[in-house]
């Protein structure tokens, strides 16, 4: 994978995501990547292998990132 549109393609074709909203990843960017984190550490007591927040997820948190581009 190059790029965070390359991962919402196969959201949007293999599973189901409406593509008028786009994939996972811009749904992140939308809605806020602190959001996401906050949910990732809501349900890591469940299944940390699945559900621990990789760093760069955080520092992009920290930073003020989104996979494309400046979070909103």
């Amino acid at each position: 994978v190059q790029r965070a549109s390359d991962i919402d393609v196969v959201a949007v074709h293999g599973l189901g995501f409406d593509r008028r909203k786009g994939g996972i990843l811009l749904q992140a960017d939308l809605h806020g990547m602190l959001q996401g984190l906050k949910a990732l550490r809501r349900l890591e007591p469940v299944c940390p292998d699945i559900w621990h927040a990789h760093p760069r997820i955080e520092d992009m948190v920290k930073n003020g990132e989104g996979f494309f581009g400046r979070a909103v």
